[in-house]
């Protein structure tokens, strides 16, 4: 029951993440994950399939808002949102399968490289 808890509890703040990110003009997943890894106990499958619900909810927005703006080219958001289904498919089992085969090592280099990538945004 806890765990059900713990996962609807990060799809509602992926989502809410997802909104103010955004609206501040950055990917929300991409404050949310380093942050969660950095900051929490949880396991990385789950921040990593949380982040991956909070790039969908930035980018479902941003796209409807640039669309309804007639700034967006439907053709190119298809041909980029199709690479990004891809690239994330790929990065979420990249994950799972560093994090079940290396164990603790594998988790600790998961949160060194978002950890890098995020000191990599503020710069």
């Amino acid at each position: 029951m806890v765990e059900l808890f713990l996962l609807v509890f990060l799809f509602f703040l992926g989502v809410v993440l997802g909104l103010v990110g955004s609206l501040a003009g950055v990917g929300g997943g991409v404050i949310f994950t380093p942050l969660m890894l950095a900051f929490s106990e949880i396991h990385p499958d789950y921040v990593r399939a949380t982040g991956l619900a909070v790039a969908l909810t930035t980018a479902s927005i941003g796209g409807a808002r640039y669309s309804e703006e007639g700034i967006a080219d439907v053709k190119i958001g298809a041909f980029f949102a199709s690479l990004a289904v891809v690239g994330s498919t790929i990065g979420a089992l990249s994950g799972i399968y560093i994090t079940s085969n290396l164990g603790n090592t594998g988790k600790a280099l998961i949160r060194l490289a978002l950890g890098l990538l995020l000191i990599f945004i503020v710069l």
